[in-house]
């Protein structure tokens, strides 16, 4: 590891130099290494940066363990604002070694159970650990270790947050209202009870939630003899109309002498999904009450993000303990979320004589554009177009026991796999590798990408290496058109612009989206337009506007001349309020493009953040970016294709880059046949799998950008 960090430096008049800086290298929550940064290090005038060397050694790597580079620059002297000593820049960066697996928990070692199931209790038992399941509310009803009362009430499902000022303003309680009790309102519609083995049974339960359109989903209990329960939750939305999720995630009720909280994330203050890079990763301690923070109005308070595990333990260090698989969410409070939002004053709200634990897969971002109408941004809102699972671990937590420990063992599940690499692959419901891997093909949207060829898969969720329960539905993107942006930066006007704020035409269409176009006032049908400077054939448009959830009706046309108009869009009538919305069109040599915004939601103006043109590229570069074998096929002895017989035959019509390789379900390569440029011509090869267990396995043929996945089965 070489231990470079670049330092950039934004003052325009003041030498880093000025400033003491030193580094840490943390395992986990261990100290193992520092040092300083010397002052010819940090010789970096204004507005230059620099590269610096930090020598962190070669630490003994731990087995499960994280590594962290912790940097911090402070006052070198008193300053009339603040002394000697305090911090004015920090940064932290985990460092990728490469560190041996935690150890898979001894089955042996593990305690046997005595099971009873009854119409309306799964009752778990041995020495040590005892557990009631209630059947009718699909929720633990008991759980003690050693005669420790460990949960109140068990783990239900919730997907509410407390309002804050921010959701407020754009009134989320109205927009998301049904979500706020589908919880509270659940039926379940199943359970089923599995004898996994002596030491461990799972428990299924099957929920139905009643927001406007049904949802449904499960949570799976995997039960073992130590204590320790491994949860994995799963919503399916009912409908993609239905509007983003405020938080998707369980609530439990904790005993509340359990008022010690550490944790192993992000702190030591609060942080949420968009408010937590100046948090860095580490181990905190805080109190319950401390959790709360007290804002003029109650609000939503206390989260903590990217969290490995939390404890909540009393003064004589017995308690609950939950571990993430991998990471998630944690609030501590003394109220519901409901009583937050029910209350004027903090000095209204009455604690409980329990602590709120909820351990969230993601609490929605607070937003903060402005007050008035913004929307958290849209890659921190949990919108209805996909299934959310995740998966975490609680246990007992005695005196003696050391919870960084406790956290490292691994524990699987019988009812998960792991979801394959899908991205870059040509992507079918008819020949998916989806299917295969014990998960179903769920929603497959087809976007327009500028970069990417038609039939590609440019994402998924949930994303490669994810644990999910079997049947999840995994939800693809697929790019649908080669195309290019042609309106980028070309000439653009509007009727009406917010020049006094710098919101002109030209940021309308200035590959920026962090620059608006915006009307000067509130009224209907102003219109925006570009010329794009020579005549075109148009495929389509992109317009991302300035609001997510606001109902922008809209109408696009397209002219030879900019006198005569006709249209390639008539969105006067739609009840759409996506922040990004794509149409398809066909328009034969069209110079002009123009947008009028006809319909807008009360308090909103016509403004949008980037507006694109689509048309297919010429032929030239489509034969150079896209070079497509005229055949390929693999010619097998089904069902084993690893035989002498077996080849994989492939003929390139001109000269490309090629890449040949067989992949594991987990998207591991386990051998590279090909990686050269080759001439264009007929080319064979065979593959001999004596080191490969039997399994499913996949060829992936890359010529330029063209890709191609087969798949078969290796039986030994």
């Amino acid at each position: 590891m070489k231990g470079q960090i670049e330092i950039k430096n934004y003052f325009r008049f003041t030498n880093v130099n000025s400033y003491n800086g030193t580094w840490q290298l943390m395992q986990d929550d261990k100290l193992i290494n520092s040092g300083i940064l010397t002052s010819s290090d940090l010789n970096i005038p204004p507005l230059t940066s620099k590269t610096v060397t930090v020598n962190l050694g070669n630490p003994t790597l731990k087995t499960g363990a994280e590594y962290w580079l912790n940097l911090s620059f402070k006052l070198a002297k008193n300053e009339f604002w603040a002394d000697a000593g305090h911090e004015i820049a920090s940064a932290q960066f985990k460092i990728p070694y490469t560190v041996p697996e935690s150890p898979a928990i001894d089955s042996l070692s593990i305690p046997n159970i005595s099971v009873t199931e009854s119409a309306d209790s799964i009752i778990v038992k041995n020495v040590n650990l005892q557990l009631a399941f209630n059947k009718k509310t699909g929720t633990i009803g008991s759980y003690k270790y050693e005669g420790v009362k460990l949960l109140e009430t068990g783990l239900v499902p919730n997907f509410w947050r407390a309002q804050n000022s921010n959701d407020q303003g754009n009134g989320m309680m109205s927009r998301c209202y049904t979500w706020r009790n589908a919880s509270l309102n659940r039926t379940v519609s199943g359970i089923t009870l599995k004898h996994i083995s002596a030491r461990q049974i799972q428990i299924l339960v099957n929920f139905s939630y009643p927001t406007s359109t049904k949802s449904s989903g499960s949570v799976i209990y995997d039960v073992y003899g130590d204590g320790n329960i491994v949860v994995t939750f799963t919503l399916v939305p009912g409908s993609t109309q239905l509007p983003e999720i405020p938080e998707v995630g369980m609530l439990c009720q904790v005993p509340s002498e359990f008022n010690n909280v550490s944790w192993y994330g992000r702190g030591p203050y609060e942080n949420y999904w968009d408010r937590k890079t100046g948090s860095n990763v580490g181990v905190y301690k805080t109190t319950v009450d401390s959790m709360f923070v007290s804002y003029i109005k109650p609000q939503e308070t206390g989260e903590r993000t990217d969290i490995r595990w939390v404890s909540l333990t009393n003064n004589s260090g017995k308690g609950l303990m939950a571990v993430s698989m991998p990471e998630m969410e944690f609030n501590a409070l003394q109220y519901t979320p409901w009583e937050l939002d029910s209350k004027a004053h903090p000095f209204e709200l009455v604690k409980n004589n329990f602590t709120v634990l909820r351990l969230n897969y993601h609490q929605m971002g607070l937003g903060g554009q402005n007050s008035w109408g913004a929307k958290p941004r849209p890659e921190f809102t949990l919108y209805p177009n996909q299934a959310y699972t995740y998966r975490f671990r609680i246990l007992p937590v005695l005196n003696s026991q050391n919870t960084m420990d406790l956290s490292k063992f691994f524990f699987s599940s019988n009812s998960v796999v792991k979801v394959p690499n899908l991205v870059g692959s040509n992507q079918s419901v008819s020949d998916s590798i989806i299917v295969l891997n014990g998960l179903t093909a769920g929603i497959v949207t087809k976007t327009i990408s500028t970069t990417v060829p038609a039939g590609i898969v440019i994402s998924q969720i949930p994303e490669a290496g994810v644990e999910v329960p079997l049947g999840t539905a995994v939800n693809l993107v697929i790019s649908y058109r080669l195309v290019t942006n042609i309106a980028l930066k070309k000439t653009a006007r509007s009727d009406s612009e917010e020049s006094s704020k710098g919101n002109i035409a030209g940021n309308g269409n200035d590959g920026d989206t962090l620059t608006r176009w915006c009307a000067n006032n509130a009224d209907l049908n102003h219109w925006w337009m570009v010329d794009l400077g020579s005549f075109y054939h148009l495929i389509g448009s992109e317009i991302m506007w300035e609001f997510d959830g606001q109902n922008y009706r809209y109408l696009i046309e397209v002219s030879k001349d900019d006198i005569t108009w006709s249209t390639a869009v008539d969105k006067r009538s739609t009840t759409l309020t996506d922040q990004t919305q794509q149409d398809s069109f066909i328009a034969n040599d069209a110079r002009y493009v123009r947008i009028t915004v006809t319909q807008l939601s009360p308090g909103c103006w016509a403004s949008f953040w980037e507006f694109q043109v689509f048309t297919p590229p010429a032929t030239t570069d489509v034969q150079q970016t896209e070079v497509k074998p005229t055949e390929y096929s693999l010619k097998q002895n089904f069902p084993n294709p690893f035989n002498p017989s077996t080849m994989i035959s492939y003929s390139l019509k001109e000269k490309s880059k090629v890449e040949l390789i067989v992949y594991d379900l987990l998207g591991r390569t386990v051998a590279t046949l090909v990686n050269d440029i080759q001439d264009s011509g007929n080319y064979k090869f065979n593959f001999t799998a004596n080191n490969l267990a039997s399994g499913i396995y996949f060829y992936r043929l890359n010529a330029g950008s063209y890709v191609v996945s087969k798949k078969m089965i290796l039986l030994k």
